[in-house]
């Protein structure tokens, strides 16, 4: 994190009217990331001079977020930040990354619900707590 400048009109996006036709756009699109990028820079946002968003950091709405190409994410405690600015190069290898690791994450997540099912029940028993927290076992 950085320390940001704190401008002295800070243009904090408010969160647009829900509308289900915008909440399938945002989903749909990735939050604009599938959307070409002449439409995206023609579609940005102008409300402020810099096209910059301040948004809190635990912040979780992205219909404010939605096409603009840079959100700075704060901590008003702490006057520290963090400047994300879209890149479609690097969302396209986050991407593949990810495609490339979800069939193993996948196979890796059933097996592990398999052994733990299977060994459930041995690790509630009393003995096995018993043993766990070195309890009773002076004698």
């Amino acid at each position: 994190m950085q320390p940001i400048e704190k401008p002295t009109k800070l243009p904090i996006a408010v969160n647009p009217p829900k509308s289900l036709l915008r909440k399938i756009l945002i989903i749909s699109t990735v939050n604009g990331h599938l959307l070409p990028a002449c439409s995206i820079k023609a579609l940005w946002r102008q409300d402020d001079p810099d096209r910059r968003v301040y948004r809190h950091l635990h912040d979780t709405h992205l219909g404010a977020i939605f096409l603009r190409p840079e959100v700075c994410y704060y901590e008003p405690s702490t006057k520290q930040g963090i400047l994300c600015v879209v890149s479609p190069q690097r969302f396209w290898q986050i991407a593949a990354q990810l495609l490339w690791i979800m069939p193993w994450f996948i196979s890796t997540l059933f097996l592990q619900r398999w052994r733990w099912r299977r060994a459930y029940h041995r690790l509630i028993t009393p003995e096995a707590w018993r043993k766990r927290l070195k309890l009773g076992l002076s004698d």
